[in-house]
């Protein structure tokens, strides 16, 4: 039998040529990582660290969803503010004389530049430019609202799903001498691997590097290497809307929190 689609929850917005109807794109993968997150001890190995891949684009896409919807809640109500308000005219004077100005061009113009924006920051911002575009619009960094060490960390899962998305190989250089050490030098893992070192998750250095790039690989796709991202991503989470100030906008939020992995 056929199971019966479900009626999915979304966001309707109305324009003057139509409806448009939305829902969370990372939605269906959160629902997914939930399902999977206590079966993932029945996995191989290597399907084990197909997970962890998996895991750590999907908390990235969840964060970058919800930053990007902060800033186009405000955007909307911006556009909403332009047009209630109720001054369509003002007066100029010029030698002399006083003329009525239609402010019309203005707000189309501001109109263009609300609605580039909210395209750009829904399907084009990469992390850095939304935390950019962030601050801008509500004048607040993200470091002084989410904190220095949670966006620290959240930088560098945006580097390990760079790595898993769009690099071609997972490496790691051991450099040879009196101190071997792992080498991060240019290596696109030095931020997560500085990050999961400070909390005692990754070693300092491996003396071989091919027992070195294993058990690296492994700390990398552990538990406590998951779950130390996924607790930063849940402290963005709790504390990024918090610009949000206004009732209106905070009920609007359309993304669901991250579930509950314990």
């Amino acid at each position: 039998m056929a199971r019966k689609p479900k009626q999915l929850s979304g966001r309707l917005t109305t324009g003057p040529v139509g409806t448009a109807v939305s829902r969370p794109s990372t939605a269906a993968g959160r629902a997914f990582l939930q399902f999977t997150w206590n079966r993932r001890t029945e996995m191989g190995e290597e399907e084990a660290q197909g997970f962890s891949q998996f895991f750590y684009i999907s908390i990235m896409g969840h964060v970058e969803a919800l930053i990007a919807e902060v800033i186009y809640l405000r955007l909307v109500g911006v556009g909403e503010f332009l047009f209630d308000t109720r001054q369509v005219t003002g007066v100029h004077s010029s030698n002399g004389d006083m003329t009525t100005v239609n402010y019309d061009p203005v707000r189309r113009s501001i109109s263009r530049i609300i609605a580039e924006l909210s395209r750009d920051t829904s399907d084009k911002f990469p992390f850095e430019s939304l935390v950019s575009t962030y601050a801008k619009i509500f004048g607040r960094k993200v470091k002084a609202v989410v904190g220095e060490q949670v966006l620290q960390d959240i930088g560098a899962l945006a580097k390990l799903r760079n790595v898993f998305t769009h690099g071609r190989e997972i490496r790691f250089s051991f450099r040879q001498g009196d101190v071997p050490a792992t080498d991060w030098d240019d290596s696109q893992l030095a931020m997560p691997a500085a990050r999961l070192r400070l909390a005692g998750i990754l070693p300092e250095a491996h003396k071989d590097p091919f027992t070195g790039h294993a058990a690296l690989q492994s700390l990398l796709f552990s538990q406590p290497a998951m779950l130390h991202f996924y607790e930063a991503a849940q402290k963005f989470e709790s504390r990024i809307a918090e610009v949000l100030e206004l009732q209106r906008e905070r009920d609007s939020i359309l993304m669901n929190s991250l579930p509950d992995l314990s």
